[in-house]
């Protein structure tokens, strides 16, 4: 007699006491589960069959079962696991879950007969239990979301000049923060005949729960609510998604999507798919605005970021970087090109520089062309820098990992360091890793900067 397969899991793969909670109840058939998100616990009535329940005359306790979530990226050690388990009482099965365990602490959980699950101890076992293929990134690395649109709904959206919001069923989506972005895939349709994404936003907010409880919260839905009352149906959950700086662009076809995200996604796990940082970089170097003359809208008293660097060792990274600065911060960019000494080339960049907010210093392997300065040869770069630093330009400066570098570079580096005071500049590896970085460092530097600014009107008003 074969056994009822138990239902796919549908959550999102990141809430883990969600996720651990469904194996309890599915997979061990435990009863009574309750998640206290307060402290990472999941309890759990280990229960009785019927067979023996209807033979005991009296009423008797269930055996009581617990499971400890550590929801951390660390390696998880014995002392960590004998200090949760030494504040247990009165439960007869105990369940640890953690990202990766030490070889210590594995051992004191066999003495102690703890049952151990990890991330790969749950991906392996249950992996065809999941009804969408789990990220192969980390949660803090969520930078976005594919979703899929109908061609009618795209068509409202992008005369949308308020923020809007779109819907989804499922939970997956309720990680998303403040400024992550939202890629719409439009289906297929005689307007969008090889369908792909033709557009993307910014989130600003996202609501998650029943049906009713959603529409009450969100403002100017895509939907009527007619047509949100057919879609919500049996849904048990619903995400809102409020999005601003939508922005059409030219279509990306799915199988060109595929190249960006990697070949694990399938078309029907659009919506219910995370994207990472890395991959909306990828993502960046293929977009194109509607027409490819459409301009994202800077305001005129945005910053300025001044980006220096050598060329042609660096282009990817500094191309990526301006778009990125444009696009997501709506900073205005004016990135360095080599001039010769005294050549209006150089007089026009260093009047950019001089009007900048932010001095960004990229260092790569190579010290680049020189140029002839007051009777010394230096390069470009370097004499972007003296320049930031005359004029007291806040600088950031990032240093790509590298085998080798020239002696000039080095020596360059080091006049760096002493200009630094002893602080260290921000070494990368990838482009993707110099956009994450910059990103929330040029944010945070503006941010300090301006409260400087808005300080000495203040006290200019008042003196």
């Amino acid at each position: 007699m074969s056994k009822n397969l138990p239902p796919l899991y549908s959550g999102d793969w990141f809430d883990l006491p969600e996720l651990l909670s469904w194996l309890l109840e599915h997979i061990y058939d435990f009863s009574n589960i309750n998640i206290d998100r307060s402290d990472n616990t999941i309890t759990f009535d280990l229960g009785f069959g019927a067979h023996v329940k209807s033979i005991v005359k009296n009423e008797i306790p269930n055996p009581k079962g617990i499971m400890i979530i550590f929801d951390k990226e660390e390696i998880i050690d014995k002392e960590t696991v004998s200090r949760a388990i030494n504040k247990l009482r009165g439960y007869n099965l105990i369940f640890l879950f953690g990202r990766r365990f030490d070889s210590d602490a594995q051992t004191e959980c066999r003495k102690r007969n703890i049952l151990l699950f990890d991330e790969n101890l749950v991906l392996d076992s249950f992996s065809d239990l999941f009804a969408y293929k789990p990220p192969q990134f980390k949660k803090k690395e969520i930078a976005g979301i594919i979703v899929a649109i109908n061609p009618e709904y795209f068509r409202r959206l992008k005369t949308q000049k308020q923020p809007f919001t779109y819907f989804k069923g499922g939970s997956i989506g309720k990680y998303l923060t403040k400024n992550n972005k939202v890629l719409f895939f439009v289906e297929t349709s005689p307007e969008f005949p090889r369908g792909g994404v033709c557009g993307y936003g910014e989130v600003l907010d996202v609501y998650w729960g029943a049906g009713s409880e959603v529409w009450e919260k969100v403002k100017n839905p895509i939907f009527t609510k007619k047509e949100y009352e057919v879609f919500v149906g049996s849904k048990k959950t619903i995400l809102a998604i409020t999005v601003h700086n939508f922005k059409e662009i030219s279509p990306i076809s799915f199988s060109n999507l595929k190249k960006i995200v990697g070949d694990e996604i399938d078309i029907d796990e659009l919506g219910h798919y995370y994207i990472s940082e890395g991959m909306l970089n990828k993502f960046y170097e293929n977009i194109k605005t509607k027409s490819d003359v459409e301009e994202v809208y800077i305001s005129p008293d945005a910053p300025r970021v001044f980006i220096s660097s050598t060329i042609e060792n660096l282009k990817k990274e500094r191309k990526l970087l301006k778009k990125t600065i444009e696009v997501d911060l709506r900073y205005h960019v004016y990135i360095s090109e080599a001039g010769g000494s005294g050549s209006p080339a150089r007089e026009y960049i260093l009047k950019k520089l001089k009007s900048s907010d932010i001095y960004i210093c990229i260092v790569g392997e190579r010290y680049g062309s020189e140029l002839e300065v007051d009777g010394n040869k230096i390069s470009a770069t370097e004499d972007e820098f003296n320049h930031a630093k005359k004029w007291n330009i806040p600088p950031l400066v990032y240093v790509k990992k590298v085998p080798k570098r020239d002696d000039k570079t080095d020596n360059f580096l080091a006049k760096i360091g002493d200009y630094l005071g002893g602080s260290l500049w921000q070494e990368f590896e990838t482009p993707e890793e110099l956009i994450k970085y910059a990103k929330s460092d040029i944010a945070e530097l503006w941010k300090k900067k301006k409260g400087e600014i808005d300080n000495d009107a203040t006290s200019d008003n008042t003196a």
